[in-house]
């Protein structure tokens, strides 16, 4: 998958958390991120940026599973761009 912006695919990030028994606090901190930011792009509130690809790309807790189709690229998708933030640097 290209560079660019992206959406979590929630049902599949879901689905890995339950199977292997891990929360979603948990996973932030393993990407470096606090629990409030992770639920803005968990719930689509936020883009996940190339950088916090790469931090899910290469975690743990995700590993040995089909983590490409976590991703969907924001311009497949058309959410309400004002309800939508892209992410200045910040957290990501």
């Amino acid at each position: 998958m290209p560079a660019g912006r992206f959406f979590l695919r929630t049902e599949n990030l879901q689905r890995i958390l339950d199977e292997r028994d891990h929360s979603h606090v948990e996973l932030a901190q393993d990407v470096g991120v606090t629990p409030s930011y992770w639920s803005q792009i968990f719930h689509r509130r936020r883009l996940v940026s190339p950088k916090m690809r790469r931090a899910l790309l290469a975690s743990p807790i995700l590993a040995g599973g089909a983590r490409e189709e976590l991703f969907e690229r924001a311009d497949e998708q058309a959410p309400d761009s004002a309800q939508v933030r892209s992410s200045p640097g910040g957290e990501d």
